[in-house]
């Protein structure tokens, strides 16, 4: 199938944490460190995911965007890794600046990165709304489109240049990107061709397979994996799910994972078990095979 349904399953037991500080605003934004591109950007692609990176900043500023796209219509996830990003929180406010635009009041998921040999793991934040391009000037956000009752994504104009966020511990950082519009429209070419790599054909007029119930229910706190809840693990865990001609999950595969433990195989053992649906169509209207991509993000407040 062409078309997908995105889904975003957060499952974080209950915590009473610090509230998100406002923002500095303009005044904070505009004496930001500015990170010059220390990268070139490099386009990867693998069978689950197409990821656009670049380096920004050298020593202990240094920074690494990285976009992601875990199939076509879906937002770009936005990750962001180094020093400067550490913090104690699992989940942290992130405010940032898409060029010269208003403070975006974002929010993020922290994790690590996976250590290269020899190296430490990195702080990693993963923004916690998807990114669009749009062409000219970014569109409301009332006027943009949620995804399966989700924020909408942040809509990112073709004139961005730059980024400007505050990390963790209140400093302003400006990630001089130069446009983002031929990488993203580069990133969204890479997506389009990941269903044919799934053995899923394009077809117009295609439907994909539709949740039978709430996504939302398919996990609860009592699936936590036991030793990962007394260590305080948590995850971000990206999954992909076959699902037949008769609505039923025939496999499951993880698109990408971040943190430890058995997050990765509780994901896939509980959606194969109970997540059912309406089947795809194609352009005839029959049923058909089809894909379900989603998130399921597991944690608690603190590490």
């Amino acid at each position: 199938m062409h078309k997908l349904t995105c889904a975003a399953l957060m499952l974080a037991l209950p915590f009473a944490g610090p509230s998100a500080a406002n923002a500095q605003g303009a005044d904070g934004a505009a004496s930001a460190t500015p990170l010059a591109k220390s990268s070139k950007w490099v386009l990867n692609a693998d069978t689950e995911l197409c990821a656009l990176a670049s380096g920004f900043g050298d020593g202990a500023d240094r920074v690494v965007l990285r976009m992601v796209q875990y199939a076509p219509h879906l937002p770009v996830e936005v990750q962001l890794s180094g020093k400067p990003l550490a913090t104690g929180l699992v989940m942290t406010p992130l405010p940032m600046m898409l060029g010269a635009d208003a403070t975006v009041q974002e929010s993020a998921w922290a994790g690590v990165t996976a250590a290269a040999p020899g190296a430490d793991p990195l702080p990693l934040l993963v923004l916690t709304r998807g990114w669009r391009a749009v062409h000219g000037p970014a569109l409301p956000d009332a006027d943009a489109v949620a995804i399966n009752g989700r924020m909408p994504a942040v809509q990112v104009s073709g004139e961005t240049a730059s980024i400007t966020l505050r990390t963790p511990h209140g400093r302003w950082l400006r990630l001089e990107t130069g446009r983002l519009e031929p990488g993203l429209a580069a990133l969204q070419q890479c997506a389009d061709t990941l269903p044919d790599g799934w053995g899923y054909a394009r077809q117009s007029g295609a439907q994909a397979p539709r949740p039978a119930e709430a996504p939302g229910r398919w996990l609860s706190p009592r699936d936590f994996p036991r030793q990962d809840l007394r260590t305080g693990e948590s995850a971000l865990v990206h999954f992909r799910l076959d699902v037949d001609e008769g609505g039923k999950v025939t496999g499951c595969r993880i698109s990408f994972a971040i943190g430890l433990g058995e997050f990765s195989q509780a994901t896939c053992a509980r959606l194969t078990e109970r997540a059912r649906f309406t089947p795809a169509t194609d352009a005839n209207g029959q049923p058909t095979r089809g894909y379900y991509v989603g998130t399921v993000r597991w944690g608690t407040a603190f590490r």
